[in-house]
């Protein structure tokens, strides 16, 4: 973490150099007393101290992914489950409840009954809980949610 906020200081300390450089060779007001060669050293140590670190960071980097280890596959993801009911409300009339029964899933696909009706329909993933659009995607359309099942 030091190495980032060395880097990222040496990067703001260069923009500073390199306004005052801009200005000096373009004649705006502002500058301070220094010549342009004196700026451009400046702006080669400075240039040659920001890889440096930027060196110490990638040669960081491969510790520290060895210290976290690999990411941890999301198995608290809750699922539909094959023969269950699940139950969501319409957005425009909170009356109307969709009922789909799930008859049989993939990994990334479901087929969902709704009154004889059959639907393949993708799943995706939010917050840890499978969700599925049995009606398609549009404007206000049904959600059903792998955590509202029909008891």
């Amino acid at each position: 973490m030091e190495t980032i906020t060395k880097v990222l200081n040496r990067s703001a300390t260069m923009r500073i150099r390199l306004e005052a450089f801009e200005r000096r060779v373009t004649g705006k007001p502002g500058h301070q007393n220094a010549t342009p060669a004196e700026l451009l050293a400046e702006l080669k140590t400075d240039w040659e101290a920001l890889e440096m670190l930027l060196r110490e960071l990638e040669a960081a980097r491969p510790e520290e992914r060895e210290q976290s280890g690999p990411a941890a596959p999301a198995t608290d993801t809750r699922r539909f489950v094959v023969g269950r009911t699940y139950q969501c409300r319409s957005i425009g009339d909170y009356d109307c409840i969709y009922s789909f029964r799930v008859i049989w899933r993939t990994e990334k696909f479901i087929e969902l009954d709704e009154h004889g009706r059959r639907y393949k329909r993708g799943i995706f993933v939010r917050d840890g809980v499978e969700h599925c659009k049995p009606h398609g995607t549009y404007s206000m359309c049904a959600v059903i949610r792998a955590d509202r099942e029909c008891y």
